[in-house]
């Protein structure tokens, strides 16, 4: 146990009255955050086979003690707790301890663990054998003390694999005293009519005379008494002046040490325990922002910066075509190009318009020509096209022709842009102030819209998706990686978190149309690996979402990569929700051992310490017991036994 400093004894009734030499002091820290001062000189249990409750040195009433069934909780490779089992009799069903010698008035702390099974209340007797039982009873599911006699002092920490540790103090009544623990059925019964299998667990019992309770000191057929010598170098805590007294409340003038000396905190051993850790983002742009302006002066707000042919001019702030020469061009060159592959945005305005005529052009880039359309009939309006590039765009072409339809007109407003990592397809859609829209006219089933991420898909790993549907008129659209749908249709607007393990391996997110084309806007598409350090390895049936590990499959184990260092102790913690009621839903275990470090059948935070007998720990889900619950906020910490600046 941690050392702490000098003192003198604290409590009326030690069997050391008056101290000449200087005594040691440590102290024991319970789950509520109490710290009890120890004497380390002398301790002795007086109860007999503490751990064999089946010895016949313990007397037994309508019930029986079952050796050695379950781990102990102090050590889970001992199977050293016993089950204390009921009888079919209408009785009280209980074991007692051997005879304690007491004088009135002196001060005794009885204790033990005890773990519910079938019976989930005990009652614990600090028997005054002939006089008077000082009795209380104990929720052995939650540790709750649901009623006692007013002389007696109870508490109940939880030590680990559903074990409590339950401690009894009151001054003795008669000379000889007894640790009696019944089984009961609720708070308050005495008798009840057992049915001859049901019980609990038991183990360590201790008695001993004072006022609190000390570390378990195992017995067999004697008592034990264990003394500790510790000498002190730590400045942890502050003093009462000369007298050398512990302070009443020390937490108000030292604490705990959680730091090495360097002032470094103590290190948790499991990242990303809450399951909160996602990766960087993989979606490029997915708030659909565009590129630069590639083209210069296309609002013709100067009369540069173009190659006109004949029959067009800038003036006005518009380019003009008088309809006289046929297919002479309007071009501009682009710098930087644009490489093959990209998408870019295209948009102009067509204005003037001849009476009774149509603009008639076509639109080509680069010299091959590449046309992103050939000649097409154009009144009044703003028109856009999305275009991937076959071969590199480094100029734009605008060609009329003069024909019994085709006639004068201006064109204004000439933009080009890169729409950044995504290729759109078909008709009706749109990428601009941010946001995707289509308008549900796409002729294209297969994809409306693609995008690329910056990294690989990996296959064994999971991914939070997450996007925005600002508005929905009709229709419906899935998110689809490569030809694997990543989400069921979506038919409405909202915010939208899916999580995803991806089939195949590759750089691409796409928007499909399902069923009938999407008629409404996207926005804020996003994708991030969850847990993408690898902290944990995911079993059959396991998967992390919204900042938990969710288990759907029997027999299954979720492994940490926290690294142990076998003979250390650990304290586990985690906590569980939407745990079935009655089974064990899964085990906490030491991975290349199976040792068991815990059981857990309950919702709710659990604490275990345990000595690492290997090097990495798991949960392993059982069959019989839930298959659909959650783990969050899982701790390890090395479990430190002394002052770390000693």
């Amino acid at each position: 146990m941690p050392r702490l400093g000098l003192g003198m004894p604290l409590a009326a009734g030690l069997s050391q009255d008056v101290v000449t030499a200087i005594d040691d002091f440590f102290f024991e820290s319970s789950t509520s955050g109490e710290i009890n001062p120890m004497l380390t000189t002398s301790r002795t249990n007086l109860a007999l086979y503490s751990e064999a409750w089946d010895n016949a040195s313990w007397n037994k009433n309508a019930a029986t003690v079952e050796a050695n069934q379950i781990a102990s909780p102090l050590d889970l490779n001992a199977f050293t707790a016993d089950l204390l089992k009921e009888d079919n009799t209408n009785a009280d069903h209980w074991v007692r301890s051997n005879n304690i010698t007491a004088s009135l008035g002196q001060t005794f702390t009885m204790s033990f663990y005890a773990k519910a099974k079938e019976r989930t209340f005990i009652k614990a007797n600090f028997l005054n054998s002939g006089v008077v039982s000082y009795n209380v009873w104990i929720n052995l599911s939650n540790g709750a003390i649901t009623s006692k006699n007013s002389n007696l002092t109870v508490t109940t920490e939880l030590i680990g694999s559903g074990f409590y540790r339950i401690t009894l103090t009151a001054q003795a009544a008669a000379t000889t005293l007894n640790l009696l623990v019944q089984l009961a059925t609720g708070d308050g019964v005495h008798s009840y009519a057992g049915d001859g299998s049901s019980g609990a667990y038991v183990f360590g019992a201790q008695i001993e005379q004072d006022n609190f309770v000390s570390n378990y000191i195992p017995t067999v057929g004697s008592t034990v008494s264990v003394s500790t010598t510790l000498n002190d170098t730590s400045e942890v805590w502050d003093f009462d002046s000369t007298d050398i007294m512990l302070e009443a409340d020390p937490e108000d003038e030292g604490f705990w040490e959680e730091s090495y000396p360097d002032g470094a905190t103590l290190p948790e051993l499991v990242l990303n325990g809450d399951y909160e850790e996602l990766g960087s983002e993989i979606v490029a742009n997915g708030t659909f922002d565009l590129g630069s302006e590639l083209v210069t002066n296309g609002a013709f707000d100067t009369d540069s910066d173009w190659t006109l042919q004949s029959s067009w001019s800038i003036s006005g702030g518009k380019a003009n075509y008088d309809a006289v020469g046929s297919g002479h061009y309007l071009k501009q060159t682009i710098s930087p190009s644009i490489s093959v592959g990209k998408a870019i945005k295209i948009q102009f305005d067509i204005s003037d318009v001849a009476a009774g005529k149509t603009a008639f052009l076509k639109l080509e880039i680069d010299g091959s020509p590449e046309a992103v359309f050939g000649y097409t009939h154009f009144s009044a309006g703003t028109y856009t096209y999305y275009y991937k590039i076959t071969s590199a765009l480094n100029r734009l072409n605008f060609v009329p022709v003069t024909s019994s339809t085709g006639g004068a007109f201006s064109i204004d407003n000439v933009s080009v842009k890169e729409v950044v990592t995504w290729t759109a397809f078909g008709t009706g859609i749109n990428i601009a102030s941010g946001v995707f829209t289509s308008d549900g006219t796409s002729d294209n089933f297969d994809n409306i819209l693609a995008g690329a991420t910056t990294e690989t898909w990996d296959t064994s790993e999971y991914y939070e998706v997450t996007f925005d549907v600002p508005s929905y008129t009709s229709g419906n659209f899935k998110l689809n990686n490569s030809t694997h749908n990543i989400t069921s249709a979506i038919s409405a607007s909202g915010s939208y978190k899916v999580y995803f393990k991806p089939s195949t391996a590759n750089t691409v997110i796409g928007v499909q149309n399902a069923g009938t084309p999407f008629k409404g806007s996207i926005d804020n598409i996003s994708v991030k690996q969850v847990d993408p350090n690898d902290r944990w390895t995911l079993g059959a049936g396991w998967s992390i979402e919204d900042g938990k590990a969710i288990s759907t499959t029997a027999q299954s184990n979720l492994t940490s990569t926290a690294a142990l260092l076998v003979g250390n102790t650990y304290e586990f913690t985690l906590t569980s929700a939407a745990v079935s009621s009655g089974s064990y839903s899964f085990l906490l275990r030491f991975n290349s051992t199976n040792t068991n470090i815990g059981t857990v059948n309950s919702d709710g935070t659990h604490t275990f310490r345990a000595v690492a007998d290997s090097t990495s720990f798991r949960l392993q889900t059982l069959s019989g017991g839930g298959t659909s619950f959650s783990i969050d906020n899982v701790t390890v910490k090395e479990y430190a036994i002394q002052p770390l600046d000693i």
